[in-house]
């Protein structure tokens, strides 16, 4: 189930039951690719556990892009 509603059959996706923000996050880093994490400002507390927390503990592939505000 993702937020909005059910996920079409012809996803082939596999639900974490009862995992939390951090579970998911954690998973969807080990099975991706790479994470990208654009910012503003300062980083939020969530993206810093998914840029150091997830891809930097499990050796991923992570990168970060920060804009000010006058860019």
């Amino acid at each position: 189930m993702a937020e909005d509603g059910a996920i079409p059959p012809h996803y082939p996706l596999t639900e974490l039951p009862g995992a939390g923000y951090k579970q998911r996050t954690k998973r969807n880093v080990i099975d991706s690719d790479g994470t990208l994490v654009i910012y503003f400002g300062d980083v939020r507390r969530t993206d810093r556990f998914t840029m150091i927390g997830a891809a930097a503990f499990h050796d991923a592939n992570w990168w970060a892009i920060a804009f000010d505000e006058t860019s």
